[in-house]
């Protein structure tokens, strides 16, 4: 079986620590890296070439739809889901023309 490498992006540490103790209570996911920002994110991925961004759309500076656009330039196979604390159909569509995989709202 192989490993699925997850870059985690989001602006507070405890929900990254949250995410990445779930993530790593199975064998199928690794860890490739963290970053708080939009620029450390583009940074990350293009040190680690994930297989998965998982990001916050709200993120401090570069915003996670722009971050999106930014990797799928470069990384057109890196897969992105975005989550946000809100459901506005812009960014959902927004989103999708970035050419991220999924879009969870909570």
């Amino acid at each position: 079986m192989s490993v699925t490498s997850i870059v985690l992006v989001h602006a507070h540490a405890l929900f990254r620590e949250g995410l990445r103790h779930h993530l790593l209570a199975g064998s199928e996911f690794r860890i490739a890296g963290e970053a708080s920002n939009g620029q450390q994110a583009i940074q990350l991925v293009d040190y680690t070439d994930p297989d998965i961004v998982l990001m916050e759309i709200d993120l401090p500076g570069v915003n996670g739809l722009e971050v999106s656009r930014a990797i799928k330039r470069t990384h057109p196979h890196v897969g992105i889901v975005l989550f946000s604390s809100s459901m506005d159909g812009q960014h959902v569509v927004k989103a999708i023309r970035a050419g991220v995989a999924a879009y969870f709202a909570a």
